[in-house]
């Protein structure tokens, strides 16, 4: 089967990032800084993150530089 997601779609724990000359976009903060997500299979094509949070504290709302341009 094709794998359908991974993302942590729901939660709040997101942030964003400025890629220079392609836009911003949302990621799972527990991602960006610490460069891994937890996650498990939930059925044979969906990945759940295990990181996820509906805790509005966990959002980062500034939009911050991508670490690959800093």
């Amino acid at each position: 089967m094709a794998l359908k997601s991974w993302t942590c779609k729901g939660c709040t724990n997101i942030c964003w990032r400025l890629v220079p000359g392609r836009g911003v976009f949302e990621y799972c903060r527990a991602y960006m800084e610490h460069g891994v997500v937890r996650r498990e299979w939930v059925t044979d094509d969906f990945i759940d993150c295990l990181d996820k949070t509906t805790d509005p504290d966990a959002t980062d709302p500034v939009v911050k530089l991508h670490k690959d341009f800093i």
